[in-house]
């Protein structure tokens, strides 16, 4: 994943990439399944966000009032589908990555409710 800057709710930047994919996390790689492993968009956007949740953690020691400060946007804030969809993209490259050596064809790969799973096909 190319390194990007999201905006969060507080109005700072954050860059959701991940580090090195040979890296060994396994809390990463159980978020990362179960956002993988879901029945329908509604599961697929609370996984991305455990998934958020886990990566800010990971850089910065959050208390969940600060969690909820930089992940409550309003309804029409576009940085929230900004960072939902860097999120999405952040699981899809995974997904990739790992189709070569798992295996795994492309059609069951595909998240639900997610036609346009390919990064930059939206």
């Amino acid at each position: 994943m190319d390194r990007i800057q999201v905006r969060l709710a507080d109005g700072e930047t954050w860059d959701p990439t991940v580090g090195d994919p040979a890296r060994q996390d396994p809390e990463f790689d159980a978020l990362l399944a179960a956002a993988i492993d879901v029945e329908d968009h509604s599961e697929a956007l609370r996984a991305e966000l455990a998934l958020t949740i886990y990566l800010l953690r990971r850089n910065y020691d959050l208390s969940p009032d600060e969690l909820a400060l930089l992940l409550t946007f309003t309804p029409d804030d576009p940085a929230l589908a900004t960072l939902q969809s860097a999120i999405h993209d952040l699981v899809v490259e995974r997904i990739q990555g790992n189709r070569g050596a798992v295996g795994v064809p492309a059609t069951e790969n595909q998240l639900p409710g997610r036609s346009n799973v390919i990064p930059g096909t939206r």
